[in-house]
């Protein structure tokens, strides 16, 4: 009977550890999601503001040799 509680104790301590594990490691994958989405929206908003930049300055140039 010893034997038995043992080997259930063992069980439940073993499940719980995988338990928890899968769950840190869900919580960390999310985490890296969410932040790399924000990377690329960052550099999606870098990216327009350098295209805006650019045609600004293209558009400058051309009113210069238009005059």
């Amino acid at each position: 009977m010893q034997v038995v509680f043992t080997v259930l104790g063992w069980s439940v301590v073993v499940v719980v550890l995988m338990c928890l594990d899968a769950y840190v490691h869900e919580k960390q994958w999310e985490r890296r999601r969410r932040r790399h989405s924000h990377t690329w929206q960052q550099q999606q908003a870098v990216m327009r503001r350098r295209k805006t930049r650019t045609v600004e300055r293209l558009h400058r140039i051309a009113r210069q040799h238009r005059k």
